[in-house]
């Protein structure tokens, strides 16, 4: 690029007219869905996800033979999971419905998606953001490599996120005006989202702290108190239900295999998490800075609370062992949301959302590029695993193809077996 081009585009970015801004924004945003969508259709038809899509997909497989969380041990193989059943109920629904896990599984998945998304559109505007800024605000997290590596997995973090954003609309529609119907369903979204991914309480913790600052104690009791039933009811049918397995598979791996000297390493294996994912990396940052640049100004806003606990919750979930970029996916939101209240709201700031999303705009453009570094060039260079391998595998077991042992139990679910090893995690 010539010196004058350079300088040209400098002065473009700089610029504090919003409407420079947003054109800007809606190219990064459209950029990022459109490699999203493209990677999807790429990889899904045929694609095999990872083994925490597989266990899962047992999870569910299970389920949809009418067993609700299967012993930890016993003469069959090895059980036991920490994870909540909301997700793998629904999964093994449409399980029954498809007769395919794998269809089933990516189904599920772009459906909570889709619901994720219209989720934070209605939230962005009910905080206040314009429609020609809600639409491409909603569309940028797609731009992230966390983001986009989970469309490629069918997991419980996309529903549990979007429940999440739900619950928090509600009750702020609640709060401008209450009603025994918004609270209650804001609680049934929050309660939900905890049995789709147990840490999801970030949402219910700031919009508590939220009624709490506004002075509505009786509001924050009382959703308390709805949400620790609604708890109390669903973890005594689910233990009825699964025969006092669902307790005894949460028991034997909540932890995690964690210990003290991992924990000691939290921030860092939150650093090197997020700086594998420069665009989710940019976005939080650019949130981050905002905070600290307008929260002051601000006074009370929930989205500022929401991304300080969500921030904080998401690096103390990483002292524990597993932890991957899926549990970043609120934090990405929260900045969104943080993001959206400020864009256009202090102009002074503009060079900032203008840098980002140019970084971000630039950033996709390169991973286009043939040879460069990205999820598809990655995947198609060390292979990437089809339905055909695993039949293949079958063809050339034969009658040896049974009783199979996998770290990912799809192996097994394609072969039209029960997977003998539910989570080798866990195990």
């Amino acid at each position: 690029m010539k010196p004058a081009s350079m300088g040209s585009l400098l002065e473009y970015v700089s610029s504090t007219d919003t409407r420079r801004g947003l054109k800007i924004l809606w190219l990064a945003a459209m950029l990022g869905l459109v490699g999203s969508i493209g990677l999807m259709i790429w990889y899904v038809p045929d694609g095999i996800p990872g083994h925490t899509s597989g266990v899962w997909a047992a999870l569910a497989n299970d389920f949809s033979l009418g067993i609700l969380y299967r012993p930890v041990f016993d003469d069959f193989g090895y059980g036991g999971t920490r994870y909540m059943p909301l997700f793998f109920i629904l999964f093994g629904i449409l399980i029954n419905i498809f007769q395919d896990p794998v269809v089933a599984g990516f189904c599920l998945s772009i459906a909570a998606v889709i619901f994720l998304d219209v989720g934070i559109y209605f939230l962005l505007r009910e905080i206040g953001v314009r429609f020609m800024v809600a639409i491409p605000l909603v569309a940028l997290p797609h731009a992230s490599i966390s983001f986009q590596l989970l469309t490629l997995e069918y997991r419980g973090d996309f529903l549990a996120s979007a429940l999440n954003i739900w619950g928090i609309l509600l009750a702020l529609k609640y709060m401008k005006k209450p009603s025994g119907f918004l609270i209650l369903m804001s609680s049934l979204a929050f309660s939900a989202a905890m049995f789709t991914k147990f840490t999801t309480v970030q949402g219910f913790g700031s919009v508590l702290i939220f009624y709490l600052l506004q002075g509505r104690k009786k509001s924050a009791i009382g959703q308390t108190a709805i949400i620790a039933m609604l708890g109390v009811f669903n973890l005594m049918l689910l233990h009825i239900a699964s025969g006092g397995r669902m307790l005894s598979n949460v028991m034997a791996c909540l932890l995690g295999g964690g210990s003290l000297d991992y924990a000691l390493k939290t921030p860092f294996w939150f650093v090197r998490t997020i700086a594998q994912d420069p665009f989710l990396l940019i976005i939080v940052g650019l949130a981050t800075f905002l905070v600290f640049k307008t929260a002051w100004k601000t006074g009370k806003s929930l989205p500022y609370i929401y991304f300080a606990i969500t921030f904080i919750f998401t690096v103390l979930i990483f002292s524990s062992r597993g932890t991957d970029h899926n549990h970043l996916m609120d934090l990405l939101i929260a900045s969104i949301l943080v993001i959206g209240m400020n864009f256009q709201k202090w102009p002074q700031y503009a060079k900032y959302y203008n840098m980002t999303f140019v970084f971000i705009i630039l950033g996709i453009l390169v991973t286009w590029l043939p040879g460069t570094i990205s999820i598809k060039h990655h995947m198609a260079a060390v292979g990437k695993p089809t339905r055909g391998n695993l039949i293949s595998i079958g063809e050339r077991l034969g009658p040896n193809a049974k009783n199979l042992l996998a770290e990912n139990p799809l192996v097994s679910l394609m072969l039209n077996q029960r997977p003998i090893l539910m989570d080798a995690f866990s195990l």
